[in-house]
């Protein structure tokens, strides 16, 4: 009886476990987008606090700080947040450090447990180690300088059924209105532009500083993860 219990419990109630790439080159905003993710209030989020589900460790050699007159820019702008949980504060730019190495980061969302590797943009010529253990791909990269070739090589690396989030980081020295306008007068590059009508990837222009898209990015993404998990684990 115990063991029926135990196997219903471990099927029905059990949080589904989901491994997921953080990848980017370097200074793209894959760290800031992590720390966005603990304080956002997910529609079907099982965290209850800011810290709860949450730890991260780092490996690898110390984190690099920023520039400091990057951060200066970073913190002078006006801040709006986008969907933060009740009482959480999203850190400050100055406390957030760029990886060098790897970030291993565990928090619930959307009733998945989630386990994220934020590998930095130094380690690129190792990414496709880990591909094969992921249930899903978060790749960040920079609105002013998207690089077609990036995820041409990431295409030909994952596995057809493994869901791919694109995630277009708007920096703060470029205003949202200049970056779309920029988008829509040269338009995306193919590989980007054919992601928005691909069945496993998805293409979301937001900010990981303000938390913009990042609520609508992670909510199609964690249940596309889980399902493809089901059919494919």
């Amino acid at each position: 009886m115990f063991s029926l219990a135990s196997g219903i419990y471990q099927t029905y109630l059990t949080p589904t476990k989901l491994s997921l790439m953080v990848i980017g080159l370097e200074g793209t905003g894959k760290t800031t987008l992590l720390e966005r993710f603990k304080v956002t209030n997910f529609t079907t989020s099982t965290n209850k606090s800011r810290n709860s589900g949450f730890t991260s460790k780092c490996f690898g050699p110390r984190p690099v700080d920023q520039d400091e007159d990057e951060i200066e820019n970073l913190n002078s702008q006006p801040q709006e947040d986008y969907d933060l949980k009740p009482g959480a504060k999203m850190m400050p730019a100055n406390r957030i450090q760029r990886t060098v190495g790897m970030n291993l980061a565990k928090m619930d969302i959307c009733k998945c447990r989630c386990q994220f590797w934020d590998i930095g943009g130094s380690m690129k010529n190792l990414w496709e180690r880990y591909y094969p253990d992921s249930d899903a791909v978060i790749l960040v990269v920079d609105m002013n300088d998207l690089d077609d070739l990036i995820l041409q090589e990431i295409l030909t690396q994952v596995e057809d059924h493994i869901p791919i989030l694109i995630f277009g980081n708007r920096k703060p020295s470029v205003g949202p209105e200049e970056q779309s306008a920029k988008k829509k007068t040269m338009g995306l590059p193919p590989q980007f532009a054919a992601a928005e009508s691909s069945f496993r990837m998805k293409f979301v222009e937001g900010s990981a500083k303000t938390g913009e898209g990042v609520k609508a990015a992670m909510e199609w993404l964690i249940p596309f993860a889980k399902r493809q998990q089901q059919l494919h684990g």
